[in-house]
């Protein structure tokens, strides 16, 4: 209604312009206002028969951005990849892919454009793509970045995703959740496994660690004091070491030293490949924390100081960053997820996120 009174009071319905209808007009400016592509591509981008508008484009679309160009040899390998998926099983499944051109001059954008069946980002818009290479830290291309219909990312690593699955199974390429990230097995120092199922109802933090690293080996005993502390008094709490050591005999020697449970050295890939391969997360700085019990020591007193404002989602999920250093400041975010993990994370170390303070 408010939209409506400002159109009609400014005299704009008495001219539509290409829209032959009111209610045409005013269907696209929503789709305008809504689209989360718009912010950061701009009101129109090039097809290949011309300019189209972006909220058209990618409404309720999986987009993907692609960081290329024609004088990268790894670019120019995976092109032709990535239109055959393009063009043939991902056709039908809601995907369009918007190159954003990393060529040195126009006639070298036109020339490579034309191999291309999806949408571009107009080469003149220098100043948008180093915003978004910026943005999104593309540190080199090829760079096949994965957006979901609200503009979040849910895959940086697209390009793996798509030589991996051509045929489009695994389609949007969802990122695991943090407990498919960890594995379904662990072990203790003595060589006991331990499953996930075993674990469920426990609290979980998951400890980033090595033995060359200084810090760790000043915070390690005292983690496990308050370890021991906690097991003692009955509490279901349990950490899972997740190194970074550069051996199995630097792991063994380190591990010894430990009460709690482990990625086993042989599969630490779970670790590198799901969680400490996320940009600006330093292993030896974080302890990742989860608890599916609210009402339980830790995840009662956050949730007790966190003003109302901050509430958690109507499925009751939340994903916090805890500065106990910084006195207690916190980030929030709603993504339960590796890729909320990443985003928290990165928030945290550019400053981007706003903090709030416990009570």
């Amino acid at each position: 209604d408010i939209y409506m009174y400002c159109l009609l009071s400014s005299g704009i319905n008495a001219e539509y312009g290409e829209f032959q209808t009111f209610q045409d007009y005013f269907k696209q400016i929503n789709l305008s206002l809504m689209s989360p592509f718009v912010d950061l591509l701009g009101e129109t981008l090039l097809g290949n028969g011309g300019e189209v508008k972006t909220a058209d484009a990618l409404a309720n679309k999986v987009v993907a951005f692609y960081f290329s160009a024609h004088w990268c040899p790894p670019c120019k390998s995976f092109t032709p990849v990535l239109a055959t998926a393009y063009k043939g099983p991902l056709s039908q499944k809601g995907f369009e892919v918007v190159f954003v051109s990393s060529d040195r001059s126009q006639e070298m954008f036109d020339e490579y454009y034309k191999e291309m069946p999806w949408l571009a980002l107009p080469y003149s818009d220098r100043e948008r793509k180093s915003a978004l290479s910026t943005k999104f830290k593309v540190k080199g291309i090829p760079t096949l970045l994965i957006f979901d219909e609200n503009g979040n990312v849910i895959n940086r690593d697209g390009r793996a995703e798509v030589e991996a699955d051509r045929e489009g199974v695994k389609f949007p390429w969802l990122p695991p959740g943090i407990k498919e990230c960890l594995g379904s097995d662990f072990e203790d120092n003595k060589g006991n496994k331990v499953t996930m199922e075993e674990l469920n109802g426990h609290h979980i933090g998951i400890y980033f660690s090595a033995h060359w690293c200084p810090p760790c080996q000043t915070f390690t005993p005292k983690l496990k004091e308050v370890y021991e502390k906690l097991k003692d008094a009955g509490k279901k709490f349990t950490v899972i070491f997740a190194s970074s050591d550069g051996e199995q005999k630097e792991f063994d020697g380190y591990f010894a030293v430990m009460p709690w449970l482990a990625i086993p050295f042989s599969e630490r890939d779970r670790k590198e490949k799901y969680i400490a391969s996320a940009e600006s997360i330093d292993a030896r700085e974080f302890i990742f924390y989860f608890s599916e019990d609210q009402s339980q020591a830790v995840a009662s007193q956050i949730i007790g100081s966190i003003p109302a404002e901050d509430e958690a989602r109507d499925d009751g999920a939340m994903l916090f960053l805890l500065d106990i250093p910084a006195g207690g400041k916190y980030y929030q975010h709603s993504d339960v997820s590796v890729a909320g993990v990443r985003a928290l994370v990165s928030g945290h170390k550019d400053g981007s996120f706003t903090m709030s303070q416990l009570q």
